[in-house]
Formats: C-alpha cells, structure tokens, sequence
C-alpha cells in the first residue's frame, strides 16, 4: 500500500510511500521510514529515521538519534549496535 503505520511491528512492513511505527522489530521498506522510539533490524529507504537504532538503515539519507553527533545523519548506509 501507501503507508503502513503502527505501534509495535514486527517483522517484515512495506509501505510504498511511508512506513511509520513507535516500535518495530524486523525490516522496513519504504520511501520514508519513521521509527518513533526503538528499531531493532533493518530499515530501508529513501529516508531513514530512528530515535534508537539497534541494527542498520540503508538509503539516501539515514538518520539515528542514539548514534555520536557526527554519526547522526549519514548517506547510504548508518549502523548502531548495542
């Protein structure tokens, strides 16, 4: 579809132009990822977003709140492992 969005997803969300979740443990694909609060696996996008980032987001540009100031928001590829 066009969006996906919830609150806790796990597994595997495709959301055409927006995928949006609180949490979400697994992988996103979508043309804007928005993990409010924890992403645990994968996320891939245009643009990419997480608040705490336990995995890898792949896309144009990634950004991950838990990551060093410099680290932040980063092209292509952007990785946080606890």
């Amino acid at each position: 579809g066009l969006g996906v969005g919830a609150n806790n997803a796990t597994g595997l969300t495709i959301g055409g132009a927006r995928v949006v979740a609180k949490n979400l443990t697994g992988i996103s694909l979508g043309g804007f990822c928005h993990i409010k609060q924890r992403l645990t696996g994968a996320s891939i996008g245009v643009l990419n977003y997480a608040q705490h980032l336990n995995g890898v987001q792949i896309g144009l540009l990634n950004y991950c709140a838990n990551n060093p100031k410099f680290l932040r928001l980063l092209p292509i590829i952007n990785v946080h492992i606890d």
